[in-house]
């Protein structure tokens, strides 16, 4: 018999041996509780007897219960030992053995079974390119089967295989920095895109300090339910994200209807306020009852939603509309950390308006937009208010390229092939001072724009 095979023989023979002693044991207890007790003479000497016996009988138990904690003792001593040459844990270093070693692993005693059976044909070249730079590779681990992600630092590992008998209990995903393991009790699929198991890397939250990011999606949806970040050098979790809440949250809405002699059904509108500016739009009747009467949350953020992972941080975009024909305006914010909790800070909210839009007649309401907003320019309005407006079909679009803008002897000049197309000039004011304009002309410039100061100017008149 192979040493393997043999120290497995002796694991197997130590249980055995433990179960053995541990019904003997229930077989003492059982006699002690069940002796018989003799009258006595009087009641003094009943208790003390009484007494006595209890004594006596917790002795034994007790002497027991000390070789039955001895023996445990030796066996956890010999399973590290055995261990070694497996994947179990030892104090200092990491958890982890590198590679899919099996070389001395004890088997589990009882059959396993697998989340996925063929977890292997999931992991593609397409998957590995995605996810870079981060590695995918399955991996036996306390001998179980996890699919593990590293960037060559830390290894995230997601369980498997499991005891049949545990396969309905918690899922379980292990991270190992190198130095520190940590077990998270969080819920995973499998069978569904690996890419979304890969974190995103960044310092998110604090500068100088490395996260981990994970995605967690329900159904289809664009936008994650929760988003979980680990610090990586203490695998410290911050307290879990809801981004669809929290956008929720940025939003005080009123509904009002207000009835006039031209619509007997009134005129139905909703108020939305977002920080110190307020926003009044004209929506349906039914809209105005789904609000009113079911509790329902009007303004939807899930189209043109986008999830954007810098190295800096973590920010959203979003369209926000009633329905596919009532655009309301545009939303960004970015993920902040402020005592201890995260939250979306740094939010900036664009109704869609038209160019009109704050001409006494028009009331402040706002009718929703057909479509959304490609071309347009964003402006300041009333009340901290912020407007994103239509560019007219009548104004020139600007045909300036980027590209042909380049630096010469310390200017930017446009050109187009090979030809220049800007002038150069200058602004001056009384701050300058005299001004040598045979010398302003022999540098170059080619025309100059003159600041004057208003109060001279109003003093002059």
């Amino acid at each position: 018999m192979d040493n393997e095979g043999r120290d497995n023989r002796e694991l197997q023979d130590m249980k055995a041996y433990l179960e053995i002693v541990l019904s003997e044991l229930d077989e003492v207890k059982k006699k002690l509780n069940d002796q018989p007790i003799k009258s006595l003479p009087t009641e003094s000497m009943e208790k003390k007897k009484n007494n006595k016996r209890g004594r006596v009988s917790f002795k034994k138990l007790a002497l027991f219960e000390g070789v039955l904690l001895l023996i445990l003792g030796i066996s956890f001593a010999v399973y590290l030992t055995l261990g070694a040459k497996s994947d179990v844990p030892t104090s200092g270093g990491s958890l982890f053995q590198e590679g899919n070693n099996q070389g001395g692993e004890i088997v589990p005693a009882v059959k396993s079974v697998k989340l996925v059976e063929e977890l292997a044909n999931l992991i593609t070249p397409e998957l590995q390119n995605e996810i870079a730079p981060f590695e995918v590779s399955m991996e036996r681990l306390f001998g179980y089967e996890y699919l593990v992600f590293t960037d060559g630092t830390v290894k995230i590992c997601y369980r498997n295989e499991f005891l049949e008998e545990e396969i309905e209990d918690r899922r379980r995903i292990l991270i190992d920095n190198g130095t520190k393991m940590m077990e998270m009790n969080w819920d995973y699929d499998l069978s569904a895109g690996l890419k979304d198991l890969c974190p995103e890397v960044g310092t998110f939250l604090s500068e100088g300090v490395k996260q981990f990011a994970f995605l967690s999606y329900t159904d289809e949806d664009i936008i994650p339910e929760e988003i979980r970040i680990i610090d990586v050098d203490t695998l410290r979790e911050y307290p879990v994200f809801s981004i669809k809440q929290a956008i929720k949250d940025l939003f005080v809405l009123n509904y009002e209807e207000l009835h006039s002699a031209n619509n007997q059904d009134g005129d139905m509108r909703m108020t939305m306020k977002i920080g110190s500016a307020s926003y009044t739009y004209a929506i349906t009747k039914e809209a105005y009852i789904d609000a009113v009467y079911y509790d329902e949350f009007l303004p939807n953020f899930e189209k043109d939603f986008n999830l954007i992972f810098a190295e800096d941080g973590i920010s959203i975009e979003s369209v926000v509309s009633l329905s596919e024909q009532e655009y309301l305006g545009e939303l960004s914010a970015k993920l902040i950390l402020q005592d201890g909790t995260i939250s979306l800070g740094k939010t900036i909210y664009s109704a869609y308006v038209t160019a009109d839009q704050e001409d006494s007649e028009k009331g402040g309401l706002i009718i929703p937009s057909t479509g959304i907003l490609k071309e347009r320019i964003a402006l300041w309005g009333h009340q901290n208010k912020r407007y994103l407006v239509p560019i007219s079909d009548k104004i020139p679009r600007l045909s300036y390229q980027l590209e042909n803008f380049v630096q010469s002897d310390g200017k930017l000049e446009y050109v187009e092939q090979g030809v220049k197309k800007s002038i150069h000039g200058i602004d001056v004011s009384k701050y300058q001072g005299d001004i040598d304009w045979e010398k302003v002309k022999e540098s170059g410039v080619e025309f100059a724009i003159i600041l004057w100061d208003f109060e001279v100017l109003m003093k002059a008149r």
